[in-house]
């Protein structure tokens, strides 16, 4: 843990590295500080209508967007932020600065990820030397954990994003940030079989979109592709994989399953979602067993509660 004197105006993660935050457009860039970073998370992208007077007393001007059909969530962000940081344009752009590396986002709906996949380490990554190691991120959405992963020195990140909205976001940040060569998006989701099914989701980044009959929550659906992870290894010639991150809204067991010859063969650490069906906690860990009886499994609380695996 890094225990030099902190600045209290300033934001970092749960190992004490300093995470510095802008947002900004063609003509200005301003920096966030914690007091403004925290009551983001919790007006700006908390319950808009639970912080109503809120933003009726501070912001009369974006009142009106907050209860609109036809401003989809990403604008209403980007007003928010316009106003919260007094701006004199809507911002087009995150960037953040981590260990010495620097990355630039484009969708503003990650502003809550930021939180849970670099502030608070949600997968362990920052545990273990991720230095030129490979990566699969299953249900990358926009990628912030594969872009996370390349911060930390990995070698390349194998990203796959099912709905092709979100995908295209992620396509667009890879090609912003020139990690054309170290950050490859697949358009596909992973799984058990090679099969066609329907994904539900809201909007593009929809954090819940779901393969998941019990989990289907979003008003729009997207015919899909799903591969096997040990097909994509074999096509791809991939000579070993050394962390594989899940988060397929009560999908992980199909792609454990999907997995079996990759975790048999390189054993992987594995880091992924166990609050999404009811017997996640007790399945999941089974599963991994049954593959790998040699994994130290623990249930990590960082932010939602997760399985590491090593």
């Amino acid at each position: 843990m890094n225990r030099t004197k902190r600045d209290p105006n300033a934001i970092y993660d749960r190992h004490g590295n300093r995470i510095r935050i802008w947002v900004g457009n063609d003509e200005e860039e301003k920096e966030i500080d914690r007091k403004m970073w925290n009551t983001l998370l919790k007006k700006g992208f908390g319950s808009l209508k639970k912080h109503i007077i809120y933003f009726l007393i501070r912001y009369p001007k974006i009142l009106i967007t907050l209860f609109s059909n036809e401003i989809r969530k990403e604008k209403i962000r980007k007003l928010i932020i316009k106003e919260m940081m007094k701006m004199k344009q809507e911002p087009k752009y995150i960037r953040l600065e981590y260990k010495k590396t620097s990355l630039k986002l484009s969708f503003f709906s990650s502003i809550p990820m930021i939180k849970e996949v670099i502030i608070d380490d949600q997968y362990n990554a920052n545990f273990k030397n991720l230095k030129n190691k490979i990566i699969i991120d299953a249900g990358a959405n926009v990628g912030l954990f594969s872009f996370f992963a390349l911060m930390l020195g990995a070698k390349k990140a194998y990203a796959f994003e099912p709905v092709k909205e979100t995908y295209n976001v992620l396509k667009n940040d890879i090609k912003i940030n020139k990690l054309e060569n170290k950050l490859i998006a697949i358009n596909k989701a992973l799984g058990d079989k090679n099969e066609t099914k329907t994904i539900s989701f809201t909007n593009a980044g929809d954090v819940e979109a779901s393969l998941k009959e019990e989990r289907k929550k979003g008003k729009l659906e997207e015919s899909i592709l799903i591969i096997k992870l040990d097909d994509f290894v074999k096509e791809n010639k991939l000579k070993r994989v050394d962390f594989i991150k899940m988060d397929v809204e009560g999908y992980e067991e199909n792609v454990l399953l999907g997995a079996k010859e990759t975790i048999k063969k390189w054993k992987p650490i594995l880091s992924f979602s166990a609050y999404h069906l009811p017997t996640d906690k007790e399945r999941l860990p089974k599963v991994v067993l049954s593959i790998r009886p040699d994994y130290r499994i623990k249930l990590n609380k960082y932010a939602d509660e997760n399985f590491y695996c090593e």
